[in-house]
């Protein structure tokens, strides 16, 4: 094999680790979105939650009012 080709695969082999490595961080950040994601839908619901709360509580001191 000339120098020439053992250079290119050199390369070639440097630049799959590079995407490897580029593909892992990825990863790391697609598994941090999704974690995000299921805080953020928990804090959803919570919210859903005391928005239903609360119209019940304004409900009974409407009621109460009467």
């Amino acid at each position: 094999m000339s120098k020439k080709q053992q250079k290119i695969r050199d390369e070639n082999k440097e630049l799959k680790e590079k995407i490897n490595d580029i593909k892992i961080e990825i990863n790391n950040i697609n598994t941090k979105l999704d974690v995000i994601t299921i805080i953020n839908n928990k804090l959803a619901n919570n919210n859903k939650i005391n928005i239903r709360q609360k119209n019940k509580d304004g409900n009974k001191n409407e009621k109460e009012k009467d």
